[in-house]
């Protein structure tokens, strides 16, 4: 879990973001064994406070949302991970912004019926990300 391997290998704190469900579905499975004093939990708060944190950052990492847009606009790295939808269109804009994508392109994922109860993004890994933080030196 790229999470766990970004916290062994720096002295970073992790920021989360999300909403209320994302919370109660993803976030103790990704703090596990992880120190609790190196998470900011933001899920749940309000955009104004997320981008007060996300300002002081300094690494964005997460899916096409409304997020990656708001870590794009306050100038920090950015990576932006794409599955259903369309990167060409949809890429955070940026000196330092990069995009990775999955195995499926976006016409594609144009051709398929779309699950909202499944994961697309699972041939992303995270060797993929770490490479681009460390060719890049984000971090």
């Amino acid at each position: 879990m790229l999470i766990k391997l970004l916290h062994k290998h720096s002295n970073l704190s992790i920021i989360l973001a999300g909403s209320k469900d994302e919370k109660k579905k993803f976030k103790n499975n990704l703090i596990k064994n992880i120190d609790k004093n190196k998470i900011v939990d933001l899920m749940e708060e309000s955009i104004t406070h997320t981008y007060a944190f996300m300002k002081k950052s300094n690494l964005f990492i997460g899916n096409d949302s409304g997020l990656m847009h708001l870590a794009a606009a306050s100038k920090i790295p950015t990576i932006g991970l794409f599955g259903p939808t369309n990167n060409k269109l949809y890429a955070p804009f940026g000196n330092e912004c990069y995009i990775i994508r999955t195995n499926e392109t976006y016409k594609d994922f144009k051709k398929m019926r779309i699950d909202i109860n499944k994961s697309y993004m699972l041939s992303i890994k995270v060797e993929d990300v770490i490479s681009i933080i460390e060719t890049k030196n984000l971090i």
